[in-house]
């Protein structure tokens, strides 16, 4: 079996949000459960879209306050019915960045077909160079 040539990576930008009234305006056992569901479910409303940034640094210079958010997206690729992403979102709230910096809903999915196949082609190529 032929390998397939690596495809390049998208590029990847930054969508920059605002949430209204925001989570630091409710009392600490509101903020525990909305982040609770947020972990569970991966669901969150956002308000207020602000733009899209070409870079990390350009979307942390937007965050404006503990309302923003800035979350990494591909660009020219739809995302799968998952909702994986390429990244780990960024917080204006101090305190919600040090909950969230460990949490990255990244996920790569391929079909048990896809996966045996990608196996196979890694075994053959070892098994190659395993022979020289």
């Amino acid at each position: 079996m032929a390998l397939k040539a690596v495809q390049p990576q998208p590029q990847i930008v930054w969508a920059v949000g605002m949430h209204a009234p925001g989570l630091h305006t409710y009392p600490l056992w509101a903020r525990w459960l909305i982040r609770f569901v947020y972990f569970v479910t991966g669901y969150q409303v956002t308000d207020h879209d602000q733009g899209v940034a070409e870079d990390e640094a350009q979307a942390r210079s937007w965050l404006r306050g503990p309302n923003y958010y800035a979350k990494p997206q591909y660009l020219g690729i739809p995302l799968g019915e998952e909702g994986s992403g390429p990244g780990t979102v960024i917080w204006g709230d101090e305190e919600a960045a040090a909950l969230y910096r460990n949490h990255s809903p990244d996920l790569v999915t391929m079909t048990r077909s896809e996966f045996r196949q990608l196996q196979e082609a890694v075994s053959a190529t070892v098994s190659k160079a395993h022979a020289r």
